[in-house]
């Protein structure tokens, strides 16, 4: 009877050792396989939602920078301030990481950075005599035509009478 046991407590432990490493070893290669996707698709939606230029050398994701937090990582990062300050530089970093919530990318299918890692950074922030500053920088998503309003209807509204209930 000990025998037994001590064999399926081993099997139980080799199993699950296993599993585990199985996930950390995806953990660890599956950032590896979209190095590309990652820097465009950053790209793609600074270029969409900042009114601005954004550049930097290279982008890493990764699972385990900034544990239990998916990160991604831009290095060399430079980031020019709004219209009237074109020629002038809002941010200039050697790494700027955003800390991504693990969860609600995985369940609720929604990016959520929830931490901001900057590194030897220079942030230059400038308001003119007109009050225009650099850092406004977000473009705000225009009404869309094609969107569906919701439209709020009231219920006809009916008098019963006792003889109608029995």
């Amino acid at each position: 009877m000990p025998t037994t046991f001590k064999h399926t407590a081993l099997k139980v432990l080799k199993i699950t050792g296993i599993t585990i490493a199985v996930i950390l070893f995806l953990l660890f290669i599956i950032p590896l396989l979209f190095p590309g996707k990652i820097a465009s698709e950053v790209k793609k939606i600074a270029n969409e939602r900042l009114d601005t230029k954004l550049d930097f050398t290279k982008s890493n994701l990764s699972f385990f920078t900034h544990f239990p937090s998916l990160t991604v990582s831009l290095d060399n990062l430079s980031l020019t301030g709004s219209k009237s300050f074109s020629n002038d530089t809002l941010l200039k970093a050697d790494e700027v990481a955003f800390g991504i919530n693990l969860k609600r990318l995985i369940f609720d299918n929604e990016v959520k950075i929830n931490k901001l890692y900057v590194s030897d950074a220079l942030i230059n922030v400038m308001v003119n005599e007109k009050g225009q500053a650099n850092y406004n920088i977000y473009v705000a998503p225009e009404d869309r035509k094609d969107e569906k309003k919701i439209q709020m209807r009231p219920k006809k509204e009916r008098q019963l009478n006792w003889k109608e209930l029995i």
